[in-house]
């Protein structure tokens, strides 16, 4: 899918494949080493290489695991991935999917967030979408509470921070998926984004 944002920046969001396993890598190393980034590698004092990317690369698009990538021309601008049954497996939760996204910081408030987590969700068949976010992480869980997922909880100690041996505190969020499809239609449009499915 082709998105058009503002200012005349044009982004392909499309399936997760190998051929963008280095520029993902490079994605990651950034996110890394961004104080303003919460996804796993920033909790973790050892950085993913090559070898361990492309082995975990095995599972994007296959059974329970997705991963759609936006690109600006062959670069990794961010991701949104989901797992269908995310804490008992999909044969006991076939009707939830976790998510998770990240966009690089230079394109952080140009409204990516919101074609990438729609094109995500567009292709899987759930009733429930659940996420967590770091309660440091104010505006994650602003996208969320936005496109109408519901703040459900906030759980004590739920990460390890091994770089700084700290536990953080995270919120639970939870949305019907055709809700939160809704209003990121509508976001989408709000924004003037023109998506060319």
């Amino acid at each position: 899918m082709r998105v058009f944002l503002k200012e005349g920046i044009v982004v392909d969001i499309e399936l997760a494949n190998e051929n963008y396993i280095e520029s993902y890598l490079e994605l990651i190393r950034g996110l890394a080493s961004d104080k303003d980034s919460y996804v796993i590698v920033n909790y973790s004092d050892i950085l993913p290489d090559l070898a361990g990317v492309k082995e975990r690369s095995k599972l994007w698009n296959r059974g329970n695991i997705s991963m759609h990538f936006a690109l600006q021309k062959d670069r990794v601008i961010g991701y949104c991935g989901q797992k269908i049954g995310p804490t008992y497996g999909d044969q006991l939760q076939p009707h939830i999917s976790e998510i998770w996204y990240a966009v690089a910081r230079e394109f952080r408030g140009s409204g990516l967030i919101y074609p990438l987590i729609f094109q995500s969700l567009r292709n899987t068949d759930v009733k429930f979408v659940q996420a967590y976010v770091d309660t440091r992480n104010i505006r994650s869980a602003k996208v969320l509470e936005n496109i109408g997922f519901q703040k459900m909880c906030k759980i004590s100690e739920n990460i390890l921070d091994k770089r700084n041996n700290v536990f953080w505190d995270e919120y639970y969020f939870r949305g019907e998926r055709e809700e939160v499809l809704k209003i990121l239609k509508e976001k989408i449009d709000k924004l003037s984004i023109i998506m060319d499915v």
